[in-house]
């Protein structure tokens, strides 16, 4: 085979594995993306005081690459439920939503679950990764997302589990539920909705009216609290997951919560030079204090940018340049002091306050009030799209029963999670990982 025939036909496979489709006014392909591996930990058990504004849970490093959907939460038994024995396997010789075979105390227990979201949510609980989805991700070609994103596209990514399903493909269309009007429909190739077992076609007429409606509802709260938010985590933090049993099948209960939030510097009268000031007075009435000592400023300073380290590594993803980037890229605390011998008293002081105060600008906020109230009527936020909403209910539910399973029963899960990962599963998709302006000069060009 010749050169030019060869390249001809690796362009055209390349070009087949980039799905391009078009929604609205906008436009999706699917380049090689990153998956997201990450753990989301916070306190199942909170109990938030009733404030307008907290702490966040989540950290900045957090927020800046999940801002989609989390799911972590670990089901519990409703009170007076005793479970003395469980078993759970799976039958491909029974209908699609009735393969999940489920025994408690010895008695068969019904619960229905389609294939194409019972393989993906197995796979998604018994990870270490809890993150469903972002709309802030990555893709494997880095000049190819910097492209993207210099014109105003966006990358999506995927728990591994989730990617290439179309619950996936549901649960990005629920993070972006409020920001994109072609959100009220689902997904079509060749004007043909793609479905899965036990979906209906979307009445999107209903559908539009009932965004409308969320709409207004949140510009309500907006109006009454006078404020908005920067952006949300769609999860299960603060939510109870429980499950019960009644009339022979498993009843699990519990509503995903819109965790709003924005951060510290973009509250009102939020002054990053007035925090740089107080960080640099705080270290000025340390030196003072030990004045007449044998105390070195520099070594005081070098103890303090590595401290300023370790917090920054636990929660922080701020900087991809500069002097304090390179100092992170060096692993031992015995290297790092090393490296920053190599600079001046006066430059360590300077890095220690602008480090400090970038951080504490760059802390988010917990709008609780904001969040409760957008969170307070699932019904309404359902009427936006049924099966979207209905496909997040349910990762968020099973999920969480199955990590019950995970920890309660080891042995029994681990069969019928391995079990599972042979299945097949249909429709076969290809997520999207790139969202665009429809017609865009530079992107439209680049997925054609």
């Amino acid at each position: 085979m010749g050169r030019v025939a060869f390249s001809l036909i690796l362009t055209l496979l390349v070009s087949f594995q980039v799905l391009s489709q078009n929604r609205g006014s906008f436009s999706f392909a699917s380049p090689p993306a990153m998956v997201i591996k990450q753990r989301v930990d916070f306190k199942p058990d909170v109990n938030l005081p009733d404030e307008e504004m907290l702490p966040s849970v989540f950290s900045q490093s957090v927020v800046s690459s999940v801002g989609g959907i989390s799911f972590g939460a670990t089901a519990k038994k409703e009170t007076g439920l005793d479970i003395q024995s469980l078993s759970i396997g799976y039958n491909a010789s029974r209908p699609d939503g009735e393969r999940m075979e489920l025994t408690i105390n010895s008695k068969p227990v019904f619960f229905r679950i389609y294939d194409w979201m019972l393989k993906p949510i197995a796979g998604f609980s018994d990870s270490e990764f809890n993150s469903c989805f972002t709309y802030f991700g990555q893709l494997q070609d880095k000049k190819l997302e910097e492209t993207i994103l210099r014109n105003g596209g966006h990358v999506l990514n995927y728990h591994p589990a989730l990617q290439n399903t179309l619950l996936g493909w549901r649960l990005s269309d629920m993070d972006i539920l409020i920001l994109y009007d072609f959100t009220s429909d689902l997904p079509r190739i060749n004007n043909k909705v793609i479905l899965g077992a036990g979906e209906t076609s979307p009445d999107v007429q209903a559908n539009n009216y009932g965004a409308y409606e969320f709409s207004s509802h949140i510009n309500k709260i907006e109006k009454k609290l006078g404020y908005s938010f920067q952006s949300y985590i769609i999860t299960d933090f603060s939510r109870d997951v429980s499950f019960s049993i009644a009339r022979d099948s498993l009843f699990i209960s519990g509503f995903p919560y819109y965790y709003c939030w924005k951060y510290q510097n973009s509250l009102k009268g939020y002054d990053i030079n007035k925090v740089a000031a107080e960080v640099k007075k705080g270290y000025e009435t340390t030196i003072k204090e030990h004045a007449g000592e044998a105390f070195d400023v520099r070594e005081f300073f070098i103890d303090s940018l590595i401290a300023i380290a370790g917090r920054y590594e636990k929660g922080y993803t701020l900087f991809r340049a500069g002097t304090f980037n390179d100092l992170l890229a060096v692993s031992e605390e015995s290297g790092r002091r090393d490296f920053l011998r190599r600079y001046t008293t006066e430059s360590l002081g300077s890095m220690a306050i602008e480090v400090t105060a970038q951080m504490a600008a760059q802390t988010p906020v917990h709008l609780k009030s904001f969040s409760d109230q957008m969170s307070e009527d699932p019904e309404m936020i359902r009427a936006c799209n049924p099966a979207v909403w209905d496909a997040t209910v349910m990762t968020m539910r099973l999920s969480a029963f199955f990590r019950y399973l995970k920890h309660n029963f080891p042995a029994q899960w681990e069969t019928f999670a391995v079990t599972l990962q042979k299945i097949p599963i249909q429709p076969e998709v290809t997520t999207p990982t790139v969202l665009f302006d429809k017609g865009h000069p530079v992107l439209t060009g680049l997925f054609k």
